[in-house]
């Protein structure tokens, strides 16, 4: 996929970017919350040197977190270029390479890790109580909707599992495939969930 040149800042210490990867054949995206200790990188996709230029002037970049066994993307090349590490689901090993490998509950710069079983492997989402970073298991591609059945493991459990969503605090929404949801987030997903 060719680096996305530019960042929509959707706010201060929070940017997204998004671009049309030619081999998923889906509009894929990536985004980066400022904490204490620099950047949180979700689901990297390719960036451009510019762009990353602006980025880092913030602040250097504290980890890169993984929501899905399916979302390697540029997570490698980035590690090694800003000497960071990757985090990811646990029940996402054999599938993706990280450096520290977190169950439900655990934590990584305020985000938990919630699991949610039934999409792809180690399918998770991840939440700090303001933002929430979905990966695979909603898309929102024009519209709020569920992964299509014939990528998920098991469609039945994933509507299950993503109603674990509806018991985490969060004003704001962010896909690894669709835009942000920035207002009445959490309306949105319950309505979808319920």
């Amino acid at each position: 996929m060719k680096p996305v040149a530019e960042l929509d800042w959707i706010g201060d210490g929070l940017a997204v970017w998004h671009g049309f990867d030619p081999e998923v054949r889906c509009e894929c995206g990536s985004t980066a919350v400022l904490g204490d200790k620099g950047w949180v990188i979700f689901d990297p996709i390719p960036l451009s040197t510019s762009a990353w230029a602006e980025l880092l002037a913030e602040a250097k970049v504290h980890a890169i977190a993984l929501t899905s066994g399916n979302h390697q993307r540029d997570s490698l090349a980035l590690k090694s270029a800003l000497k960071t590490s990757i985090h990811a689901p646990e029940s996402a090993r054999g599938e993706i390479e990280a450096d520290v490998w977190l169950k439900e509950g655990d934590t990584l710069a305020g985000f938990s890790l919630t699991g949610l079983p039934g999409a792809g492997p180690g399918e998770a989402a991840w939440c700090d109580g303001r933002h929430l970073v979905i990966g695979d298991a909603l898309l929102h591609l024009g519209q709020l909707e569920f992964l299509p059945d014939k990528y998920c493991s098991n469609p039945a459990e994933l509507r299950k599992s993503t109603k674990k969503l509806l018991g985490l605090n969060f004003q704001s929404v962010f896909f690894a495939h669709g835009l942000p949801l920035l207002s009445k987030a959490r309306e949105n997903i319950a309505a979808l969930l319920t």
